[in-house]
């Protein structure tokens, strides 16, 4: 009766353990969901996606040379796309600043792979032979390059992802100005033509530039000797050495960022004169996944939703639930962001995916937010809201997707778009997170996204509306 007394009593002691222990695994896991909005040491990368490290490419590695090949051919003949042609129709070989990939590795619990037994065969004695292998769902590049000795095109900057079939498909592609003569500078070190002195043998290159501390420009004024020989043409523009003196002279190089002023200083009063000036447009819309695929009308959907965003005219658009499904395949392809670039060529875009949840370990499903923008996207950035799995309205990993955009309106405009949860709650915690990261961004600020939410309800109100009282913000969100 003593021993049976004493067992109850270890037995009772054990579950308090227990439930001692699942407490603190339950507050760590929810402590460390809101450190990772700050620190950004996120155990996954977006919602059933580990957090891998991202490994640096050689720019000779034959997967970086498929990948420059897929985005640059499929991007070179968009009208906004800055990606130098030769008179062949080639595009121009790059000059790759900086690569890195990272392995996708589904995960069902956001903290360790998730492993599948694969047959491999049998062996001589006919039993099956299985392994252990983790589930991969493809591979994501990022990728910075310009073309130093071309003007106008740019600093551009990819993401590509392959799927398990080997195939690419874009996720992102931006470009902005920046000044052609920190680019002479990149392109002088590269290739050794720059003395001993600190002078540059390339005559493109202003020696004073290239003294100058910190690249800090001093002068008041600079202009280009001479120009590239070869015809080089961006979207139609054929840019001969009468232009290019013509675009360089009077440029100034006082500021310590990788812009032209000036050049910046004309595009806006071209595009913004007394008389044609109006005011920044933006739009957000729900593009409504791949609903109607089954019914056959998602095609025709699309090509409304095209002609609708065509009609619309906006500087910027924001858009939600943007998918990528491996299985829809026979209509325009799989990834939704590659449609929408197609229907409205014009548009820069960065696509982000907030949550993977195929339907197998064989699919690949992903959906998320994506940017629009006809002006040049400077960089981007996202965050991953916290979530609670026991609140049935908070299930989806959300995202907050932020772009720098440079606007002849506004100048720099930082730009959010983001799909709230189902839940009440969850709504109200992640728009306090998302105004913590708004903050971290100088103003203007623009916010706009599918809220989940009525205008009234306490997180447009409360939250949101009364936070930004008194900013320069706009709101804009689907209801």
């Amino acid at each position: 009766r003593l021993a049976l007394r004493d067992l109850e009593a270890l037995l009772g002691m054990l579950l308090q353990w227990f439930s001692l222990f699942h407490s603190i695994a339950c507050l760590t896991g929810s402590r460390d969901n809101y450190e990772f909005l700050v620190s950004g040491s996120s155990p996954i990368l977006f919602g059933g996606i580990l957090s891998g490290s991202w490994m640096p490419m050689a720019t000779n590695s034959s997967d970086l040379q498929a990948v420059l090949k897929f985005a640059l051919e499929w991007r070179k003949g968009n009208p906004n796309s800055k990606i130098p042609i030769d008179n062949d129709g080639k595009v121009m070989e790059p000059r790759i600043l900086k690569a890195s990939k990272t392995v996708l590795q589904y995960t069902d619990d956001s903290t360790t792979p998730k492993y599948v037994n694969v047959i491999l065969g049998q062996d001589m004695d006919g039993r099956m032979v299985t392994q252990n292998r983790a589930v991969i769902m493809g591979v994501l590049y990022s990728v910075d390059l310009m073309w130093p000795k071309v003007a106008l095109s740019g600093l551009h900057h990819i993401l590509v992802t392959m799927d398990r079939s080997r195939e690419y498909f874009l996720y992102a592609h931006t470009h902005h100005d920046v000044d052609i003569s920190l680019m002479m500078i990149l392109e002088c070190v590269k290739d050794g033509s720059c003395n001993d002195a600190g002078e540059s043998e390339n005559k493109w290159i202003d020696p004073a530039v290239w003294k100058s501390p910190d690249l800090t420009f001093t002068r008041e004024s600079s202009s280009l000797d001479s120009c590239p020989n070869s015809d080089i043409t961006i979207h139609g523009q054929n840019l001969n050495s009468k232009k290019c003196s013509s675009f360089h002279n009077g440029d100034s190089y006082k500021n310590n960022r990788a812009s032209v002023d000036n050049k910046e200083d004309r595009f806006r009063d071209e595009q913004c004169s007394t008389s044609t000036c109006r005011q920044l447009k933006v739009a957000t819309y729900n593009v409504w996944n791949f609903n109607s695929y089954d019914e056959g009308s998602y095609k025709s959907r699309m090509s409304q939703f095209g002609k609708l965003c065509q009609q619309n005219n906006a500087d910027i658009f924001g858009f939600q639930e943007v998918r990528f499904d491996f299985k829809k395949r026979a209509h325009l392809g799989p990834n939704q962001a590659q449609h929408l670039a197609t229907l409205i060529p014009q548009y820069q875009f960065v696509f982000q995916p907030a949550m993977s949840y195929p339907e197998d370990v064989f699919s690949r499903v992903e959906e998320g937010v994506a940017i629009f923008s006809r002006h040049p996207i400077v960089s981007h950035s996202y965050i991953l809201l916290s979530r609670e799995l026991s609140d049935q309205g908070d299930t989806h990993q959300r995202i907050c997707l932020h772009a720098e955009i440079e606007t002849p309106q506004l100048q720099k405009v930082h730009v959010f778009n983001t799909h709230l949860p189902l839940s009440e709650t969850a709504r109200n915690r992640n728009v306090q997170e998302i105004w913590s990261f708004i903050q971290t961004h100088p103003k203007p600020w623009i916010l706009m996204g599918d809220m989940n939410a009525e205008p009234h309800s306490k997180a447009m109100l409360s939250e949101l509306q009364y936070r930004f009282m008194g900013c320069r913000i706009d709101l804009l969100f689907n209801v």
